[in-house]
């Protein structure tokens, strides 16, 4: 009876956060490499804000893995709102050591863990019973000049 229990709270965390990248430039470059800056919008349809815990996130420069990284959310959505983050990647330079130029195709994978709402998901994820995950992915192109 109480596992059954505990699979009924942890199959309600009601609607998922929706991502969406709304910027992506070089913020900053050098010999060593450049600096991309993504800039992420979050959306929460509930009526409820949700916290965003952890972004681990990868980005992929012509098909080929340039950066991965995990870093705390530090942002909560509100809700029935929007609030946009950042999220920086450090590209190196490739094996000839030359810092990357010209436009290259770019994607960028993500997975969000964020805290459902109430007060029993929120127990339930800081006993780490369930920490529920949404992802998202955009592609592009980058340029990072001559």
């Amino acid at each position: 009876m109480a596992g059954a229990i505990v699979l009924m709270l942890t199959g309600c965390a009601g609607t998922p956060p929706t991502f969406t990248v709304v910027d992506a430039g070089i913020t900053a470059r050098s010999p060593e490499g450049a600096v991309v800056t993504f800039v992420v919008e979050g959306q929460n349809t509930t009526t409820d804000p949700a916290p965003i815990r952890t972004v681990t996130y990868s980005l992929m420069i012509d098909g080929q893995v340039a950066f991965r990284a995990e870093r705390l959310g530090e942002v909560t959505l509100p809700a029935g709102g929007v609030q946009q983050f950042r999220l920086p990647v450090v590209v190196a330079p490739g094996p000839d050591g030359a810092a990357p130029t010209g436009q290259r195709d770019y994607a960028l994978s993500a997975t969000v863990q964020y805290e459902a709402p109430g007060s029993i998901a929120e127990a339930l994820f800081d006993s780490g019973i369930r920490r529920p995950t949404t992802t998202f992915r955009e592609s592009g192109t980058l340029d990072f000049g001559s």
